[in-house]
């Protein structure tokens, strides 16, 4: 994850770091399941993997912290 995002910073490429992104929730819940405990939209959530939609700062946030993760900026 944090080396995809390093590459997404670096050439602007989202494709690469949601890839990974779903990866990492497919591997550890449902789509529907984690979107649930998110709190956001499935469709949506299938628009931002297949590069349909670029998420907002707060949704992203909220699939960090339900993966565990937390967004910082140094």
């Amino acid at each position: 994850m944090n080396e995809s995002l390093a590459e997404y910073i670096n050439d602007g490429d989202f494709n690469a770091f949601f890839r990974s992104l779903e990866l990492v929730i497919k591997s550890r819940d449902s789509i529907s399941g984690f979107c649930e405990k998110a709190g956001i939209d499935r469709a949506m959530l299938y628009q931002i993997f297949n590069g349909e939609r670029v998420p907002r700062l707060d949704t992203l946030a909220k699939i960090l912290k339900t993966l565990g993760y937390n967004l910082k900026v140094a």
